[in-house]
């Protein structure tokens, strides 16, 4: 199982992540929680990822087969988050991600790269950290909707 454990976390994430939650929570005065759903991913895991919308039933979720994605390194290069309201309802809402993106850059500038307008993304070999998500998904439950990985 994928971990979400910070201890599997590049020590730069690590850092970025527990400053950014602090930061993001405290805008948000606590009506929005942000939480890791995912810091390693073994390769195995990937490819059963990247199977899906291909030879397994369902809507792609990664472009990354296994090896390529930046949780596949230990310790993980990538994280992946989810959006809680008060109400325990997952939020998705773009404004939340790219706040959160926002936030992340301002503490640790090198490790953010954002989607561009068509939802490529914009390519640096000095970032380790990206914010690629698209919140279109018929189950919003799906952690990998949200994605921070190598695109």
């Amino acid at each position: 199982m994928a971990s979400r454990n910070l201890k599997d976390l590049n020590n730069i994430l690590v850092t970025a992540w527990e400053k950014a939650e602090i930061e993001f929570e405290n805008k948000k005065s606590n009506k929005v929680n942000v939480i890791i759903t995912c810091t390693y991913r073994s390769v195995k895991e990937q490819d059963e990822l990247y199977s899906i919308g291909r030879t397994v039933k369902g809507k792609k979720v990664t472009n990354a087969k296994g090896g390529q994605s930046m949780h596949n390194n230990y310790p993980s290069l990538a994280f992946d988050i989810a959006f809680f309201s008060l109400d325990k309802k997952l939020d998705w809402s773009e404004e939340n991600f790219y706040e959160f993106a926002e936030i992340v850059k301002a503490i640790e500038p090198k490790v953010v790269r954002v989607p561009k307008p068509d939802g490529t993304m914009y390519r640096s070999t000095e970032n380790i950290f990206d914010l690629k998500h698209k919140l279109k998904r018929e189950n919003p439950e799906n952690s990998y909707q949200t994605r921070y990985e190598k695109g």
